[in-house]
């Protein structure tokens, strides 16, 4: 089973109580009300929608989302009713209007590898990515027109050839990353 559902109501003891086996390897996942939407590496579904209405007995619905290429989906962030999935150098927009029929939007190449996404809440449109681009491991993307998602920017880190984990704080308006360099591993951005 590559989807489990864990009871944590009480943090030091926590218990599996559903399970469901996805078929391919399950990368990440972001949940919305009763839907889990799941980044995938299975050739014809890389984004699976599973329904946790009911947390004992997940259930695998809807169609699911067919990307173009034939390239596992490793990472995914929500916003609304749009996912973000990252599919090899890839980032794909993906309406979730109607949760049980994913459909494709807009995508753009961002360079190497996408490894994590992180977005502003609240109503921006910007998406923070690490990527293993090796001249632009931090990468940020305007998606504030999801049909046509525009570049802004790529960072090269000096001594890093890969970003591996994304996140962003509004409340500092800071992007943190973290890395393969031995030297810094943990990386704050913030605008100029």
């Amino acid at each position: 089973d590559e989807f489990i559902v864990v009871d944590v109501s009480t943090p030091s003891s926590p218990s599996t109580i559903g399970a469901l086996n996805l078929g391919a390897i399950g990368y990440e996942v972001v949940v919305s009300g009763p839907y889990a939407y799941i980044a995938s590496a299975n050739g014809a579904q890389e984004v699976q929608v599973v329904d946790v209405s009911s947390p004992s007995t997940p259930l695998l619905v809807g169609s699911g989302a067919n990307l173009p290429s034939n390239i596992d989906a490793t990472t995914i962030a929500l916003s609304g009713s749009l996912l973000f999935v990252g599919q090899g150098g890839t980032l794909r927009v993906v309406s979730v209007s109607n949760p049980l029929i994913p459909t494709l939007v807009g995508s753009i190449v961002a360079g190497g590898l996408i490894n994590d996404i992180a977005l502003t809440l609240g109503g921006g449109s910007l998406l923070f990515i690490a990527t293993s681009d090796t001249t632009g491991e931090f990468t940020i993307i305007d998606v504030s027109t999801p049909t046509a998602p525009t570049l802004l920017t790529q960072f090269n880190v000096i001594g890093n050839n890969s970003l591996f984990g994304a996140a962003y704080d509004t409340t500092l308006d800071r992007a943190f990353m973290v890395g393969r360099s031995n030297a810094e591993e943990f990386m704050v951005f913030r605008p100029q």
